[in-house]
């Protein structure tokens, strides 16, 4: 398994993403479209910065230090415990594992934080993200608006 770690899309980030600066530490095909919405819904306040005490929110996906892409929670469990999670990883660093490790960190976060559930999208041409949701555990429970839709229930182990 590749080295991967997340850290927080801080607001700091999230306007030299979409000053179309480059950070220093980040691959070339970051940040990808998925990156650029985040950090939009960071600084509008659509979506709150996440942190090692309330991980429902955006996180960077580091491999080797190197930001490569973003995985995350769209916001805090519901009321029936389900959260929803994201990701997206650069061309260049795709087919090494980093999105199954970053969305297994996403999982342990969810179970060790409260939520029952764990739920993900992915368009149905997508097979490389439904491969990683399927390493993970998760399963398909049905399609929702064109999308196909995935879950995991944490209650009974990954």
């Amino acid at each position: 398994m590749p080295e991967v770690i997340l850290t927080p899309l801080t607001e700091t980030i999230a306007r030299l993403i979409l000053s179309g600066e480059r950070g220093i530490d980040w691959s070339v095909g970051y940040p990808t479209a998925g990156d650029l919405e985040v950090a939009e819904r960071i600084l509008s306040g659509q979506m709150h910065v996440a942190s090692e005490d309330l991980p429902w929110g955006p996180w960077v996906v580091r491999e080797a230090s190197v930001a490569v892409g973003g995985a995350g929670f769209h916001g805090a469990p519901d009321e029936a415990g389900d959260v929803e999670i994201g990701y997206g990883i650069a061309v260049e660093a795709r087919g090494r594992g980093i999105a199954t490790t970053a969305v297994q960190l996403l999982l342990t976060w969810a179970r060790e934080n409260g939520a029952s559930r764990v739920v993900a999208c992915t368009d149905p041409d997508n097979l490389p993200s439904q491969r990683v949701l399927e390493k993970c555990g998760l399963r398909s429970v049905g399609v929702d608006d064109g999308e196909l839709r995935w879950a995991i229930d944490l209650n009974r182990g990954l």
